[in-house]
């Protein structure tokens, strides 16, 4: 199964179906949704969740500043937003941030829900490479989105970046078909930059912005002063783009699903690279360790809240369950990167990864 993605016409749908996962509909448009879960179209019936603007429950009770619980619901709460989650609706009054409400409500419920069913969206990336499929989990910084770039200049297929859907059985399918590049992508791959947006006024700030940003990441902060000047130059000028995998690769297929064949767990660690085979429950221990992959943002949360009002809610358990069945499938690697890796430590690793691959 493939996506043709020349068609946009349906963008402005507010129906998803997510491979048979899971459904979604929202009462309006999503604008920064709509652009992540472009390519899952589906008919307004049977969904499994929705997400509407309204008025959250005044009948609550504060568990923590940014969390509370209700009658049949609970609440997560941002800045002047509250995003009110119940057994198969999302209320979201306030101003509603679509990148907040996507990582910190949408994707650990998404998970509660899909859990049980033998299925997860893990924190992932995904390449279909000589049409064997490797899925590389990790936490945030451990150079997923680096990896796949790499492998996709080498003329791989995009599965995935950050998030992958995986199942018991062993499968890997699509979540989204944007790429997020962070000011380490662009440094580190500065020949893509330019694909990431076709407006000349916005590609000149993002040159600017990446350039004032890698400026503030050269200063040696060896003392209060140096260190205030070197973090206000990272925390303003902060890059950030959301790009589709075919802006930058037009001539990339994307096999939606299909078996995962490798799975090499990304760890940062160790002044060198290295690759190491690794045994599938070993992956499976470590993954369902790192609150990053195996509970989505804030899942643990989440779960918790759930099982106080008396919503379904999923344990531990039930996450390593899916991830045990899942790598079981997968020839498994742990790679260790550097903190500090280059283009150069990525290709390295690559190169191994795919000797290993073949």
């Amino acid at each position: 199964m493939h996506i043709d993605m020349t068609d946009r016409s349906e963008r402005g749908a507010r129906d998803w179906d997510f491979g048979g996962i899971l459904r979604i509909h929202a009462d309006q448009d999503y604008p920064y949704l709509q652009m992540k879960w472009q390519s899952w179209k589906a008919g307004p019936a049977n969904h499994d969740l929705q997400i509407a603007k309204g008025e959250a429950s005044k009948n609550w009770v504060l568990l923590e500043a940014n969390r509370a619980i209700c009658d049949r619901t609970y609440q997560i709460r941002s800045q002047d937003a509250i995003y009110e989650v119940g057994a198969d609706r999302i209320i979201c009054q306030g101003p509603v941030n679509e990148n907040f409400l996507e990582h910190e409500v949408v994707i650990p419920v998404i998970n509660r829900m899909a859990a049980k069913k033998g299925h997860y969206l893990a924190y992932a990336s995904a390449v279909s490479h000589k049409g064997k499929i490797i899925i590389f989990p990790g936490i945030s910084g451990s150079g997923k989105t680096s990896v796949i770039l790499e492998f996709l200049m080498r003329g791989a297929s995009y599965i995935g970046n950050n998030h992958t859907f995986i199942d018991r059985k062993g499968t890997c399918t699509l979540y989204s078909p944007m790429i997020g590049f962070k000011e380490r992508n662009a440094a580190m791959f500065p020949e893509l930059v330019a694909g990431l947006s076709t407006d000349e006024k916005e590609r000149r700030m993002q040159k600017k912005r990446l350039s004032f940003h890698q400026l503030g990441t050269s200063v040696n902060a060896r003392n209060f002063v140096t260190r205030y000047i070197r973090d206000q130059f990272i925390s303003r000028f902060y890059f950030l783009q959301e790009a589709s995998y075919d802006r930058l690769f037009p001539r990339c297929e994307v096999p939606v699903s299909g078996p995962v064949a490798h799975a090499f767990l990304l760890e940062r660690g160790m002044a060198e690279p290295r690759v190491i085979e690794a045994a599938s429950e070993d992956l499976t221990k470590l993954a369902t360790t790192s609150d990053w992959v195996y509970s989505g943002n804030g899942g643990n949360c989440h779960n918790a809240l759930a099982e106080a009002v008396g919503l379904d809610f999923c344990t531990k358990a039930d996450y390593q369950s899916v991830f045990a069945d899942f790598f079981a499938h997968a020839r498994c690697h742990r790679v260790r990167i550097p903190p500090q890796a280059t283009r150069e430590t990525i290709r390295k690793t690559v190169d191994e990864i795919e000797r290993i691959v073949g």
